[in-house]
């Protein structure tokens, strides 16, 4: 797009939100006559187990669309367009991310610091945010059973997002001083 945008995030520990992922997309929907958008994903989320998940999805990080759970999200997202196609390990699509957080992001949050994300954001938009803001987010309505070989699955899929994770921690710190 042309024009003068300026961007801003948030982000969530990378395990956490791949496990929340798996499950929100797993559930039944509010409106049992509802086939949304995601109706493919749901049945692969029911058919495949979590620590399967990324190697059925592996062929979609070349067009991430909707609400595919693939490794490292956050990381390709923050990357850009250009760089998705890179391998799951790629130092390159890391050092892009960091990069884009830092210089192209006017602002970032992190969901476990949400308040004062909020603050920070609306801060560097001149944003009036109402006292009773109010957090509303999307829950999981069904039980999360992960096993440990799910949870290691998904640390292996996410190093890259683990990393970005921690970077995005420290400068946020930084720049709440």
């Amino acid at each position: 797009m042309s024009g003068d945008y300026r961007y801003f995030t948030f982000l969530r520990d990378p395990v956490e939100r791949a496990v929340s992922h798996y499950f929100f997309i797993k559930q039944p929907p509010w409106n049992p006559d509802f086939v949304g958008g995601n109706a493919a994903q749901k049945v692969l989320h029911n058919q495949v187990a979590l620590a399967d998940i990324f190697d059925r999805t592996a062929n979609r990080r070349w067009r991430l669309m909707g609400t595919w759970l693939i490794d490292n999200m956050q990381t390709r997202y923050l990357a850009g367009w250009t760089q998705h196609w890179r391998a799951p390990a790629s130092r390159i699509l890391l050092k892009k991310a960091k990069r884009n957080l830092r210089d192209r992001y006017t602002s970032f949050g992190l969901q476990d610091r949400f308040d004062e994300s909020i603050a920070q954001i609306s801060g560097s938009f001149d944003w009036k945010i109402a006292p009773d803001h109010g957090r509303k987010s999307k829950q999981t309505r069904i039980e999360k059973i992960v096993s440990e070989a799910d949870m290691e699955a998904v640390r292996r899929n996410n190093l890259l997002d683990a990393e970005l994770y921690d970077y995005a921690c420290e400068l946020f710190r930084q720049r709440a001083m």
